[in-house]
């Protein structure tokens, strides 16, 4: 749709073919990245947020410039899901309304609970889509799904004093965790706020 300094905004029909999309680009840039480790060359990075709903597509702006874009809530959304990633050192976000559209085609994802979203009311339920993490830590954080889920649903409920020491036995196996160094850090310097 559009591009927005060092970001992309990209709209598509179904969900299925803007996951199809994502994971092309992270193939596209582990490929990229690692003929560039070979000739010493920079790394890139990217991050993904993705959400479904409705959105207004149409053109507009003046007699001199014009452009077809998308507008809405659920635009927006994205956005910040996009900064939520970010916020969770994670790569690929999506949604709950996007999870519930392709959980069926076989994506590896963990829940993280719910997040505040700047210009929301309500808090927005996000999965990280493992598939893109490098294959030791898609094993690892699978293999501390259930503790996870356990320290998200209590942070998410306001039990702090339950769900530290399950973040903590988190990060003993995983100390990469960027979601759980989120929350456990949430928990013991109060809201990270940053959100934009």
């Amino acid at each position: 749709d559009k591009l927005m300094g060092d970001m992309v905004l990209m709209f598509f029909e179904k969900p299925k073919k803007a996951m199809t999309a994502a994971m092309a680009m992270f193939e596209s840039m582990n490929r990229h990245n690692q003929v560039n480790m070979d000739t010493g060359a920079e790394s890139l990075g990217l991050t993904i947020g993705m959400n479904t709903g409705e959105v207004c597509l149409g053109t507009i702006g003046t007699s001199t410039r014009m452009e077809t874009t998308t507008i809405g809530d659920a635009v927006n959304v994205t956005s910040r899901v996009n900064s939520l990633a970010k916020m969770f050192h994670s790569y690929f976000l999506i949604t709950h309304s996007t999870y519930m559209q392709v959980k069926k085609e076989g994506y590896q994802c963990r829940c993280l609970g719910l997040s505040s979203v700047k210009g929301r009311p309500n808090k927005v339920k996000v999965y990280e889509v493992l598939d893109v993490e490098s294959p030791v830590q898609k094993v690892r954080r699978l293999g501390t799904a259930a503790k996870f889920q356990a320290a998200q649903e209590a942070f998410d409920n306001g039990d702090y004093q339950k769900a530290r020491p399950l973040i903590i036995a988190v990060l003993q196996d995983n100390p990469q965790d960027g979601a759980a160094q989120y929350l456990l850090r949430w928990i013991e310097d109060g809201p990270v706020q940053f959100v934009k």
